[in-house]
């Protein structure tokens, strides 16, 4: 199955930036997300961390780079970070995404 987050012809994840190179992407999240996550520290998102409002927090984190940002993935994936020394976080499956996401909002209360 063709990763639909991804560009057609390179495996680079479709962004609003036009980025189509990796590493520059890369780059280019980091800066958005660490800006997103310092002002959500600073000025939190109301809401009660059920799932409309950890997908608003997706949004407000992702928006500025990807039309998807927001909205429960289709797709399993597999990122490489470079602070896990290539591995990757343990993402859910996406039929698993909501029902993951009610489950922290009960932990989180």
């Amino acid at each position: 199955m063709r990763d639909p987050y991804l560009y057609d012809d390179i495996p680079v994840l479709r962004n609003k930036l036009g980025i189509r190179d990796r590493v520059l992407l890369d780059n280019a999240e980091a800066d958005y997300v660490v800006y997103r996550l310092k002002d959500l520290a600073l000025n939190p998102l109301g809401g009660d961390y059920h799932t409309e409002h950890l997908l608003r927090m997706h949004e407000y984190i992702f928006g500025d780079l990807f039309e998807w940002a927001g909205v429960p993935r289709t797709i399993s994936i597999y990122k490489e970070e470079d602070v896990l020394g290539g591995q990757s976080v343990e993402y859910s499956d996406p039929f698993d995404i909501v029902n993951d996401m009610h489950q922290i909002g009960r932990a989180h209360v």
